[in-house]
Order: C-alpha cells, then structure tokens, then sequence
C-alpha cells in the first residue's frame, strides 16, 4: 500500500527537508544495517521503473526494516532468502525478520529474467561471502523440481568452504521455524534433522552439503617448533588450494581424545603429516620422511578427490618434492648452514649404528635428519626440551643408549659448543622405538 500511495513527493518546506535530511543521517548511524537494506530494496524498485524513490521513502523503510529486529547479529548459520523477484525477496525477509524480532534473513534478487547461469553465479556470490558461517537458503527458482536440474546447482556449489542447506517452496511457516533454530546458534545439520514436515507441509529438503574447512595437521614429536616449519612448507606447496587449512600441534595435544573430537566436529581433517604418527583413528597419517624421499606417490594431494584438477594436482606434487627436499626441510627449520650440517649429522649417525651395532633405514634416517637438525637449533640456542615422557624408565632400562649417543655425539658437541641434555637424548630414543614398532 506505501509503494502505490508514494509515488509522489511530499510537499515540503526547506525546514522540513533539512529535518528530514539530519533524521535520515541519525537513522543511517544509528540502525546502519536496516539502512544497508533499505538502499538496496530502493536500487532494486528503481531498477524494476517502480518510480523514482524520495528522501521520505528512505526514512520509511529504514524503519520498516528497523522493525525486523535489532542491530544485525551473527549466528553459526547464514540465513538467506533468493527469489526471481526481488521484491518478494525483500517483503517476505523483512515481515519474518520483523516476526522473529531478529534480523534473521537477508533477501537475493536472482533476476526474473536472468539466465541460468547469472542466478548461479549470484548463489556462488552468495557462498564466497560466508567464509566463517554455514549457510542455508530458501530459494525460488524455476525448474528446481527438476532432479536434473537441482544436481546441476549441487555441482555448480560443490566445494565451497561452508556446510550448506538448500529448501526450496518458500513459505512463511518454514522460514520462520529455521530462523527460530537459526537463533538458537543450530548447525545446517541441526536444522534439517529437525524435520520439515512438521513445519512446512510443502518445504522440501533438497540437499545438505557437510563440505567443513578441510584441514592437514603437521606435528613433531620433538616440539610444536619444527611442526610449524612443516606447515610452512605445505603452505608453500598448497598456496594456491583456497579452502585448505594447515595448522601445526603439539603432538602430545594431538593425541588427547577431547582435542580430536573437537577437531573432528570442526573440520573435516585430511591427513596428519609429520616426523611420529600420533595413531589418530580413522586419519591418515603421511610420514615427512615419504615427502622428502619423494615416496609419498601423491598421496597428499590425492586426498582432495575431484575437488581440484589434474593438471593442478601435478602442479601442487612437484611443489611438494621441490619444497621438500631434505636440504631445504633441514634449512628451514636451522640457522646454521643446511649443508655443513647435514655432513656432521651424516657423520653422527654412522658413528651412532657403529657404537650401537644397528643399521637403520632410510626412512627412520630421514627422521632423524629432521629431529637432530631441530634439537641442534635449540642446543644452540640454549633453549632444549625440558620435558620428556618416561626419561626415568628409559635411564632405568636402557642406560647404555643416552651412554652410547653422549659418544657419538661428542665430537658435534665440541664443534657448535653445545650441552646435550638427557631429555633431547630421550626423545631421540623414543623415535627410534617408535620406528621398530613399524617395522
């Protein structure tokens, strides 16, 4: 009724307009959210020649919006409501909103005479945005009934970073059932699951999309620091993988359940890549040692399935041998010159089999390639491990090992002026146990 009662211009004094023109400034600061929404509902009347909108019109429908709740809140999940008609769009998502008393649903105009296409490309707009929220829209599309139809928008949205929830057949009841659910900070899971019938006899639940941050963990048995040197080198190696995160752990932390749990309902956790498998149930574990002897056979980039190409697959592995090479892992996690060092260790190590009469394999070298180049980056820094599990169990029952090691590693000791202490030696034991279990 104020659509078709507005289209002229008040008369007004040039005292009432300058009020006019303060109140509406007052209202954009004040209630900047409804006022975001009234310029867009007004762009979108001009747009569609409903009449050229006033100053009058602005302050009507900010507070018209107003209405529809208070100051914009985020909550877990995104609520939007896309139709062909954008006026529909805006009426229905500001009289809920103003049901709900919160400002729930934001309104999409699709374009009643877009292209397929054009709308697609406005829902995938739609997706981008919501980096940090699930997301779950109402949408009244043509041709959505059509199953054919429906899988080809599941494809074209397939891979974003958000869990995402469709309903098609708008109707009131429904939208303000999930908006209520929605308040309640309720996952896109939550709200489907609740069912539909119920509350909507005409919604339909057409697909719900668990596409969490996908995750890689980089852990070290040594330490959070040489953990933090692996990520950096996969985030070298993944630059170009948007919706992919690398965090480094603790390993111990990584091996709490409640941590897991945790990690599991907030991720959908790919793969753990490190020096020591923390044996986490149901996670693939890659070994660095496998990376750095380029034996890994893709197994990385494997784990994203059809999410990225071929040809961006290669890409991503050749980064991963170049970015890996032992040279370059042992530089990146030390001061001190890769190269030298890596001599001294290759001497230690023949010296260490030779005391201990071992001969250990490669990938077990490789390992310790990494955890000696750490510890010699903290021994120089005066800064070594203090804490190792069991080092009294190991003094007890294995004395001759630190003995044996404390000979080896003499000579390295006097050359970078360095203290080894019984805890970095535990540690190094510890790896070495942890390799025969695996053989």
């Amino acid at each position: 009724m104020y659509l078709l009662s507005s289209q002229e211009q008040f008369a007004q004094s040039p005292e009432e307009q300058k009020a006019c023109h303060a109140f509406l400034e007052q209202l954009k600061i004040v209630y900047g959210d409804a006022y975001r929404q009234t310029k867009d509902f007004l762009v979108y009347l001009e747009k569609e020649e409903m009449g050229r909108r006033h100053l009058e019109d602005w302050i009507f429908f900010t507070l018209y919006f107003r209405m529809g709740g208070v100051e914009q809140q985020e909550y877990k999940t995104a609520a939007y409501l896309a139709c062909t008609s954008g006026f529909m769009a805006y009426t229905m998502a500001a009289q809920c909103n103003r049901r709900l008393g919160k400002t729930v649903f934001k309104p999409v105009d699709l374009g009643t005479d877009a292209e397929w296409e054009l709308m697609v490309c406005r829902l995938r707009e739609i997706v981008k945005q919501c980096r940090e929220q699930e997301i779950l829209i109402f949408i009244d599309m043509p041709f959505l009934d059509n199953p054919d139809i429906m899988e080809q928008l599941e494809a074209e949205l397939r891979g974003t970073e958000a869990s995402l929830g469709i309903i098609i057949h708008i109707n009131m009841e429904a939208m303000i059932w999930a908006g209520r659910l929605i308040m309640e900070n309720k996952t896109v899971m939550e709200i489907l699951s609740e069912g539909l019938d119920s509350y909507a006899p005409q919604g339909k639940l057409i697909h719900a999309m668990e596409n969490r941050k996908r995750l890689i963990i980089t852990t070290c048995i040594s330490g959070e620091g040489t953990a933090q040197k692996i990520k950096n080198l996969l985030e070298a190696s993944f630059f170009d993988v948007p919706w992919l995160r690398i965090r480094s752990m603790d390993f111990e932390h990584l091996k709490d359940g409640a941590i897991c749990r945790e990690l599991k309902s907030c991720y959908n956790l790919l793969a753990i890549v490190g020096t020591d498998d923390p044996g986490i149930q149901d996670i693939p574990f890659i070994p660095i040692d496998k990376l750095i002897m380029g034996e890994d056979e893709g197994s990385l980039s494997s784990l994203f399935g059809d999410s990225i190409s071929t040809i961006h697959r290669e890409k991503i592995n050749n980064r991963l041998v170049a970015n890996f090479s032992l040279e370059n892992m042992v530089g990146s996690i030390t001061i001190i010159d890769a190269r030298i060092l890596m001599q001294d260790i290759e001497a230690f190590l023949e010296r260490f089999e030779r005391y201990t009469q071992e001969t250990y394999r490669n990938n077990l070298k490789m390992n310790l390639f990494i955890h000696i180049s750490a510890m010699m980056e903290r021994l120089v820094r005066s800064s070594p491990i203090r804490n190792c599990q069991n080092l009294e169990s190991i003094k007890e029952q294995n004395p001759e090992f630190i003995e044996r090691f404390k000979r080896a590693f003499s000579l390295m000791q006097r050359k970078y002026g360095v203290e080894i202490n019984d805890e970095e030696i535990g540690i190094i034991y510890q790896i070495i146990k942890n390799a025969r279990k695996e053989k």
